[in-house]
């Protein structure tokens, strides 16, 4: 019970921003890949970390703009990401750089509530046609919201995603992110869990993306043509 309160607690932290470009620069080590197939997952430590930095790539069905919309509207996460109780952006957003702050909070059964808030930016959008690629990142930001009594505040939250078309409705996903959970968790157990939930994650937003692509073509469709009697 407590793994898979853990397993869920980094699907929904991991997702929830949310929620492209790399993580903030630093000595590198050798990435080993854990889980090939359909999903392809490596890792590597962080210097100076007792997480690990994880690189997940696959691709989903779903449309290159489709993903962009749901991966940028963290707001919506509550809806379809499991146990995510509350995300909001921040007034005094967008940024004088076009990024914005997003608080959430996650409450996954048996362990502590987390929160945490991230800066969101954008390196490359979709055109306005629906093609082309999209980059985005996000990065945990201290101080800009007061802690909340029983809730663990996250500190290390960062990650990016990355999503070129495939052709077919199809598109690559590269999804990189590195999280430190808190609160009591082991962190080897916590690097387990970020390993195991990517694949529920993904879906997550396959699944989202799908929902609004079929939202948007429906709408370009307009309302059926009415047919006049025949006199």
């Amino acid at each position: 019970m407590l793994m898979h309160a853990i397993r869920r607690l980094v699907v929904v932290v991991v997702g929830a921003l949310a929620l492209a470009a790399a993580p903030a620069a630093r000595a590198e080590e050798p990435w080993q890949t854990v889980s090939t197939g359909e999903v392809v997952v490596r890792t590597r430590p962080v210097p100076g970390s007792s997480v690990r930095e994880i690189w997940a790539e696959t691709d989903l069905r779903a449309e290159v703009r489709d993903l962009q919309d749901t991966l940028l509207d963290g707001e919506s996460f509550p809806r379809f990401m499991p146990y995510t109780k509350q995300a909001r952006k921040l007034a005094g957003s967008p940024e004088p750089d076009g990024a914005w702050f997003v608080y959430t909070r996650v409450a996954p059964p048996v362990i502590a509530q987390r929160d945490y808030v991230v800066k969101v930016s954008v390196d490359r959008s979709v055109e306005q046609d629906g093609s082309g690629r999209f980059q985005s990142r996000w990065d945990a930001v201290p101080g800009r919201v007061a802690p909340v009594d029983g809730v663990v505040r996250m500190a290390v939250n960062e990650g990016s995603w990355t999503v070129t078309p495939r052709g077919d409705g199809r598109s690559h996903v590269v999804y990189r992110f590195r999280i430190d959970p808190g609160g009591w968790i082991p962190p080897f157990l916590a690097d387990l869990a970020n390993q195991s939930g990517i694949a529920e994650v993904l879906r997550a937003v396959e699944r989202e993306a799908q929902r609004r692509g079929a939202a948007r073509v429906s709408s370009s469709r307009g309302p059926p043509a009415s047919s006049s009697p025949t006199p």
